[in-house]
This record gives structure tokens, C-alpha cells and sequence, in this order.
């Protein structure tokens, strides 16, 4: 009778050195419950194929720009929802445009405040730049 043949498994240093991640990655991906890799008896873990296929979906939903809460809402249903996926892609790259915007407005108004001192106008940039909590959107 012909053995059956079990998945293979992977450690976390294989599972990352294959997916092209860090294992620091794999560990956040676990903490916020994007994946949920199986234990070995001494407690190490081990990456499967349904891992594996979890990651190439997180991976290329990071890309879209999307959140690690977001890509956890989607994965809820399997597979994720296309429709779900692009409103959400759409929503986070108006988001960065929204950003792009309020950036380029800083460094004009940088420059004309800073009347072409180009050593006052990155200052100014840098300052305008940082995040003041409170009063950053």
C-alpha cells in the first residue's frame, strides 16, 4: 500500500529565506492573527502549504497599501472577497494621495516662507514634517 505523502513543513528560517520575509515578519503576521503556523512537539513552528499560500495573498495586499487590520478583515472569509479587496486598495491609495497633496503644499509653502534660502526652506520642510500629536491629522 503506497504511503501517503504529508505536507512539507517549513521552519521560519526556510519559510522566510522561500517567501523572501524576514522571520521577524512571519512572527508579526502570527501576533496579529494573519497566520497560524502549527507547533513541532519542542514548540518550534512550522509553515505549511496553506501558510505559505497566506503569505503570497498578505504579501501582495501589503503592496496594494493596505493595513495589517485591513488584511485582517478581508482574510476573515476565504477567499478574500475581490470586490472587498478594491474598495479597500482604492481607499488606501486615495489615502496616500491625500498625503502626497499635503506634502507638496508644505514645500511650497516652505519655499515661499523661506524667500529660495535653500539651507531655511529644508528646515522648514523638516519641521513641518514631524508629527505633532494633537495637531497632525
Amino acid at each position: 500500500m503506497p504511503k501517503l505523502k504529508r505536507p512539507a513543513f517549513l521552519s521560519a528560517a526556510e519559510c522566510a529565506r522561500r517567501t523572501g520575509l524576514t522571520v521577524r515578519a512571519l512572527r508579526v503576521y502570527e501576533r496579529h492573527g494573519l497566520i497560524k503556523p502549527a507547533r513541532s512537539g519542542k514548540g518550534w513552528r512550522l509553515y505549511g502549504p496553506s501558510e505559505l499560500q497566506r503569505l503570497n495573498i498578505i504579501v501582495t495586499l501589503k503592496t496594494f497599501g493596505m493595513t495589517l487590520a485591513q488584511i485582517r478583515s478581508l482574510l476573515k472569509t476565504s477567499p478574500p472577497p475581490l470586490e472587498g479587496v478594491l474598495e479597500m486598495q482604492i481607499r488606501a491609495c486615495i489615502g496616500l494621495g491625500y498625503r502626497a497633496v499635503e506634502a507638496s503644499a508644505r514645500r511650497r509653502a516652505s519655499r515661499t516662507i523661506a524667500g529660495g534660502n535653500p539651507t531655511f526652506s529644508r528646515s522648514l520642510i523638516a519641521f513641518l514634517d514631524v508629527e505633532i500629536p494633537g495637531c497632525n491629522r
